[in-house]
């Protein structure tokens, strides 16, 4: 975390933010893994954050996760960070199972689905960051809060290894195929309507970054409107209403440091730098998905021959991150180029992971789930307790 109270100058922060670019001497990759909170016999009712976190409990979970409650009631799952990705994928499931029991026997259930199709965007959490971001994206961005309080992801962390900005590039270029392969909202042949909601919140934030350039990170962060500031241990509305760089230059309350370690939580780009690489691109998706998930960003990272034709098929189709939001896999560019990752992935971790490869086989060919068909299609994807 970066500190410090005194103001911040250009060089400092432009350094600060470099350093979320850094090499790793390891590889490990971690999982935080969200569900939308229903109520099977009153699937309208929205179940609020003190709800969930009261299901959730304290109890140690087996397999060393971590829970959170986001701002709607949805449950999040935090996961260590493990050597590979049939590590993380055993304990990721084991405690999955372990939180779908707790829910199960207080009447309710966990949906891995990437939007709530049918219940209103409704904050419930009085945590003063969540507060102040609501204000901020009720004022500059409704569709904000429809981020905050309505969806649900599947978020892959992984090391970059001796080379991040390789590393960030391949996964920049990947993350519309990963978007469009594991879209889990909207219709049939819809690219994910989730992304479609952080697409159109506050894109100062949430828009793409040109991976493998630090400049264009640097620039990116500091472009963004400022949204919050730290205040001791926790975090107010920002008055500031400009980018942050303005507020460097606002001799009158500059920021500091502490400052912009809270402004970077708030930037979400596809693909988010944070000393290891944040892939926020996936729905959350049941378990095969979950699988195929964890396996496609794992291989994307550590297996050069992939990297090198996803960012061919990035540089030769410079539209495909429209492609991905407009029509997902439907689009016959985006399409042949998802069922080719998912098999090469296949491949590449068959031979350690056979059951990993199943799953990445199986989900390619699987009929991405409907909000559309109220509540029984979505019931249906119900974690099984």
């Amino acid at each position: 975390m970066i500190g410090g109270s005194e103001p911040l100058t250009h060089e400092a922060a432009n350094h600060a933010i470099r350093a979320t670019l850094r090499p790793s001497d390891r590889m490990r990759i971690g999982a935080e893994v969200e569900w939308l909170v229903f109520d099977p016999t009153r699937p309208g009712r929205p179940v609020l954050a003190a709800e969930t976190a009261e299901a959730a409990g304290d109890e140690a979970l087996p397999g060393g996760g971590t829970v959170s409650v986001e701002p709607g009631g949805q449950l999040e799952l935090s996961t260590p960070a493990l050597d590979g990705p049939r590590a993380l994928v055993a304990v990721m499931e084991q405690d999955a199972q372990a939180l779908a029991g707790r829910f199960a026997r207080v009447g309710l259930v966990l949906v891995p689905l990437g939007l709530d199709p049918h219940r209103r965007p409704r904050p419930s959490l009085d945590a003063p960051r969540y507060v102040a971001m609501e204000r901020h994206f009720r004022r500059e961005s409704p569709d904000g809060v429809r981020m905050m309080a309505s969806t649900a992801a599947l978020q892959l962390s992984v090391d970059p290894g001796a080379t991040p900005l390789r590393c960030w590039r391949v996964l920049g270029a990947a993350a519309p195929l990963l978007s469009a392969l594991f879209a889990n909202s909207g219709g049939p042949g819809d690219g994910s309507a989730r992304q479609r909601v952080w697409a159109a919140t506050d894109p100062s934030r949430t828009a793409p970054v040109s991976t493998g350039d630090p400049r264009a990170w640097v620039d990116a962060v500091l472009d963004a409107r400022v949204m919050l500031r730290a205040h001791g241990s926790s975090v107010v509305a920002s008055s500031h209403r400009g980018s942050f760089r303005s507020w460097i230059d606002d001799g009158a309350d500059p920021p500091t440091a502490a400052d912009l370690a809270v402004h970077l939580t708030t930037m979400f780009p596809p693909v988010r730098p944070r000393g290891y690489l944040e892939v926020r691109v996936i729905d959350s998706v049941p378990a095969p998905g979950r699988s195929a998930a964890v396996a496609a960003v794992w291989a994307l990272a550590t297996q050069d021959r992939i990297g090198d034709e996803v960012i061919r098929i990035a540089d030769e189709v410079p539209d495909l991150w429209h492609r991905s939001l407009a029509a997902g896999m439907s689009d016959r560019r985006v399409g042949e180029a998802g069922r080719w990752l998912l098999d090469a992935v296949a491949n590449a971790v068959e031979p350690d992971a056979p059951a990993l490869a199943r799953c990445c086989r199986s989900w390619v060919d699987r009929r991405p789930a409907t909000g559309r068909t109220w509540p029984g299609a979505v019931l249906a994807l119900a974690e099984p307790a």
